[in-house]
C-alpha cells in the first residue's frame, strides 16, 4: 500500500452528521437524502469558487472511529476560504499523509463495497492507522465510472 502526502484543500458543499449504523437503515440514513438535495436544489451553481471538474464528499469531526457519528459534506473545491451561500459548509482537507482506495462504479452500492473493504483492511493489524481527521471519496468527471477513496492515516 502507497503513502501519499497531499496539500489541504477547502471543500464547499452541504452537509449533514450521521453514523454508519443510521446509513444501514433506509428510514435512518441521512446520505441519500442529501445526495438527492445536492442534485435537486443544483448546489454546485451555488458554490461561486466551485472547482466544477469533481466532486468530493469528505467524512469528517469524527466522535471516535467509523463506528461513530460523523460529518459528511459533498460539495467540490474552492479557492481559499470564501464565504459560502446560507445552508452551506466550507471545510479544509488538512494536508497529511493518505491511503488511497480506487474503484470501478456502476452504482452507488459499489462505493459502499469499497468502504466495506476499507474497514475490513484496518480491523487487521496494519503498519497504518487513521488518523479520522478528515476521509474523502474523490468523483473526477473525466473519469465517471471511477472513485477514490483517501483515508487520513497517522
Amino acid at each position: 500500500m502507497q503513502v501519499y502526502e497531499r496539500a489541504g484543500v477547502t471543500i464547499a458543499g452541504l452537509a449533514t452528521r450521521t453514523t454508519n449504523q443510521a446509513e444501514g437503515d433506509p428510514n435512518t440514513g441521512l446520505i441519500g437524502p442529501l445526495y438527492q438535495r445536492f442534485f435537486s436544489e443544483n448546489i454546485s451553481q451555488q458554490i461561486s469558487t466551485a472547482d466544477l471538474t469533481s466532486r468530493y464528499a469528505v467524512y469528517t469531526h469524527y466522535a471516535s472511529d467509523h463506528r461513530g457519528e460523523y460529518d459528511l459534506i459533498v460539495g467540490h473545491a474552492v479557492s481559499g476560504e470564501q464565504p459560502v451561500a446560507a445552508g452551506l459548509t466550507q471545510i479544509t482537507i488538512p494536508a497529511q499523509r493518505y491511503l488511497r482506495w480506487q474503484a470501478t462504479i456502476a452504482q452507488p452500492s459499489d462505493v459502499f463495497g469499497l468502504w466495506v473493504q476499507i474497514w475490513d483492511y484496518f480491523s487487521q493489524p496494519q503498519a497504518y492507522q487513521r488518523s479520522y481527521t478528515a476521509d474523502f471519496e474523490y468523483y473526477d468527471f473525466a473519469q465517471p465510472e471511477q472513485v477514490e477513496i483517501w483515508i487520513a492515516i497517522q
